[in-house]
């Protein structure tokens, strides 16, 4: 099965939990779409978790991967676009595959969700070529995140331009 199309089906979180089990088995679906079924954070969660065993999916929802051309590094653009906690699973996912020049994730209020920053924030430290990072109007981010986050910048020697406007941290 290479694409799951099950917009608009009324999942709920239960129906998400079902989802999550049959996604961890799909090792070569490069297509989900699960939009409009009031899937609430927990069965997001549990579809993020799945995603992450998911390597070649290109297309979450509204969200699709660039292509890579040649030796150049991508340029990847998702402010204002990221509505769900497995969207940034498949972005963590995309990060592992691809080379990134510059990767602009703002303006998504995403930092809620531990869980999922962990694994954007591990995800970027995969970055060596990565120029430009805006985590921008995110927040708020928890300290254990911004620990990890801190972690991965060091492994980025290439890195130019870091925002991080408009994160608040808490506890």
């Amino acid at each position: 099965l290479s694409t799951l199309d099950m917009r608009d089906c009324a999942l709920g979180n239960e129906g998400a939990s079902a989802i999550s089990k049959a996604l961890s088995e799909l090792t070569v679906l490069k297509d989900l779409h699960l939009s409009g079924n009031h899937i609430h954070d927990e069965g997001q969660e549990e579809i993020g978790v799945a995603i992450r065993h998911c390597k070649q999916v290109e297309v979450a929802d509204d969200i699709q991967m660039p292509a890579q051309d040649g030796e150049e590094g991508v340029t990847w653009s998702l402010s204002g676009k990221v509505k769900t906690v497995y969207q940034v699973s498949f972005i963590s996912n995309c990060i592992r595959r691809a080379q990134f020049v510059s990767l602009d994730i703002s303006g998504n209020q995403i930092g809620k969700n531990n869980s999922s920053m962990h694994d954007l924030a591990d995800s970027i430290c995969c970055l060596s070529a990565l120029q430009e990072l805006n985590l921008s109007d995110n927040g708020p981010f928890s300290v254990e995140v911004c620990r990890t986050l801190a972690l991965s910048l060091r492994h980025m020697t290439t890195l130019r331009s870091l925002r991080l406007a408009d994160n608040g941290i808490h506890g």
